[in-house]
């Protein structure tokens, strides 16, 4: 944390002599990377902490930059675990706007909308997720499911039971929060 401080510190030196050096309209955009830079820092940290600490680090992520779709998405998935699905899906739209091609946003509004009972809203992000990341076995296997409880081909998804959220991390492979890198 102590090295994040001393980030935080040089981005803010380093914003204020731009200031200085570009005038009020370059520093505006200048100004505004460096928020989208400390924000998207910030959130990237929180993944590294424990659960208990990482809740607060996102929020101030969000706060500095509200777009920020890692620091939405990572936030979103800790209301899913806490069961606060609205929440989730609010946070979750804010991340798949952010970054439409992101397998693990997609899926996991895939699962949100799923468990919400929309199943027939869940089928387009768990196929985009799929796009997103082809040959991910559990992108595919919920896109079948969907497509065959949606068809009248296969059983009734139970949007109440687990579904397709095992414990862990959303993509059911506990500690992998970035699904191999691809976020």
């Amino acid at each position: 944390m102590r090295s994040l401080s001393l980030l935080r510190l040089s981005i803010l030196v380093v914003a204020l002599v731009g200031a200085v050096l570009l005038g009020t309209g370059l520093f505006r955009s200048y100004w505004s990377d460096v928020r989208r830079t400390v924000a998207y820092d910030l959130a990237r940290e929180a993944r590294s902490l424990p659960e208990s600490q990482r809740e607060d680090l996102l929020s101030e992520a969000l706060t500095i930059d509200p777009g920020n779709w890692l620091a939405s998405l990572d936030l979103a998935q800790e209301r899913l675990f806490a069961g606060e699905l609205p929440e989730a899906e609010r946070l979750l739209d804010d991340a798949v706007r952010g970054n439409p091609q992101s397998p693990l946003a997609n899926y996991t509004m895939g699962v949100v909308q799923f468990r919400l009972g929309s199943v027939e809203t869940a089928l387009p992000y768990f196929e985009a997720a799929a796009r997103a990341d082809p040959g991910n076995l559990q992108y595919e296997g919920m896109v079948k499911q969907v497509r065959a409880a949606l068809s009248g081909e296969g059983p009734q998804p139970d949007t109440q039971g687990p579904g397709p959220f095992h414990g862990g991390d959303v993509d059911g492979s506990p500690g992998d929060t970035n699904n191999g890198g691809s976020e």
